[in-house]
């Protein structure tokens, strides 16, 4: 399965958008209006949490916790 990043917070995801129905992200209810308003703003896959954030808050302000998670330094280059 292929692992890419959200395009909103880039926590690592795995998407299969060749079987939608089996994809995480098909698991988060989203209305045709959600749909359209997080499509105008964000390309590509997305995590769960930012999807329900994004369903539930419409003015797209992260939670505290998906901030604090989102800024949290990348062991990423640690060797550098």
């Amino acid at each position: 399965m292929p692992v890419t990043t959200c395009a909103r917070c880039t926590a690592p995801i795995t998407c299969t958008p060749q079987d939608i129905a089996q994809c995480a992200c098909g698991k988060v209810p989203l209305s045709p209006a959600d749909r359209a308003r997080i499509a105008a703003r964000y390309t590509g896959c997305m995590c769960n949490a930012c999807l329900m954030e994004l369903r539930d808050d419409p003015i797209d302000r992260p939670s505290p916790e998906h901030e604090a998670a989102r800024n949290a330094p990348s062991e990423e280059g640690a060797d550098e």
